[in-house]
Parts: C-alpha cells; structure tokens; sequence
C-alpha cells in the first residue's frame, strides 16, 4: 500500500512540473495524459474541451483503441454522450464511473476495428474554481469500474490540468 502512494505522489509532481514548464496548450494536454497513462492502470484517455454552448472539441488523446481512433477520432468528434451531457448540466461536479460509454458502443457497432476490451471509463471535470473546461476521460480494458483511490488521484491530476489551463 505504501509504495502505491509513494508513485501517486512522485506522478503527480512529475505531471505538475510538465504542466507548469510548457506554454502550449494541447502539447501541455498531451504530455500530462501521456504521464497519467504512463504512471497508472489507465490504458487510454482523451481530453474534451466543452465550450458554453456545449460545442466539445477533442484536444488530446493517447493510445485509443482502433475503434475509436478511426476516421480521425470520428466517434469522439461528433455526438452526445452521458458525460458531456452530465457536464453541461452542471452534474459532473467530480471524478465518477461512467457506465458503459455511448460512443465506445457506437464505434464498436459500426466497426469491425477493435476496441481493446474498452467499454466503460471514468471521467472528470477539468475546472478551475468556478469556471469549466471540459473533461478528462480515461478507461482500462476490461475495466467497468474504478477504484475511490484511482478516482482520487484523477481528481487530483483534473485539478492540475484545470490550474494549468486557466493559467494559459
């Protein structure tokens, strides 16, 4: 248990030094989910950016299933889903278990392309203070549900990556 804790915070102090040298935006995205990936059980993640007329914009993405990568990211790009829904209303307030996603179920119904055994993953708002961002969303093959200390420490990188953001 005590060395698991130890790697949290060593992760979490590499993703704050990435995040606080680099002054690009979607390199800075890119580089702290890549550490996240690198340093945890999540397997894949990406990052949207919601606007206030609920408009998202995919701005990184690491090590997506075929399914999902495929026509430039098209089941990422284009759609609702219970995550951004639940962002917008204000609900998402913190990092949760999202049941099986619509859009993994979607490019698995259209594809034959593989989607690595990725049904489920969990989510977070990117925010800093009162204002929003997007989400940070991240999945583990074979994984429907995360535990509270994989919740807690990507509640603990959306709060950094939201600092970060506000920052730029």
């Amino acid at each position: 248990m005590h060395s698991n804790e130890l790697s949290n915070i060593e992760l979490l102090k590499e993703i704050a030094e990435l995040l606080n040298e680099e002054t690009e935006m979607e390199k800075m995205l890119q580089g702290a989910l890549h550490k996240l990936l690198e340093g945890t059980l999540f397997e894949t993640g990406w990052i949207f950016f919601i606007d206030d007329n609920g408009r998202q914009q995919l701005i990184a993405h690491e090590n997506l299933p075929t399914a999902l990568k495929q026509n430039d990211c098209r089941h990422l790009q284009k759609g609702g889903c219970w995550c951004v829904s639940r962002f917008q209303n204000g609900e998402l307030k913190k990092a949760s278990n999202i049941i099986e996603c619509k859009r993994i179920v979607n490019a698995r119904k259209i594809s034959n392309e593989d989607s690595s055994g990725i049904t489920h993953h969990a989510t977070v708002p990117l925010q800093s203070g009162q204002e929003s961002f997007g989400l940070l969303n991240v999945a583990t093959p074979n994984t429907i549900r995360f535990s509270d200390g994989e919740l807690a420490l990507l509640e603990s990188v959306a709060f950094q990556i939201g600092s970060a953001i506000k920052r730029i």
